[in-house]
């Protein structure tokens, strides 16, 4: 029982790892284009 839970704990924190590298994966290249603008706009 304790090695189930172990497992599904750990499957639950892998989980959460893979979801916030996507998030971030996909706000990095916005993130990007925006600075990138802000500093075209200062030049």
């Amino acid at each position: 029982m304790y090695r189930l839970f172990r497992s599904e704990v750990g499957r639950g924190i892998t989980g959460i790892i893979v979801s916030i590298i996507l998030v971030l994966a996909a706000l990095f290249p916005i993130f990007f284009m925006e600075l990138l603008s802000q500093l075209v706009s200062l030049t």
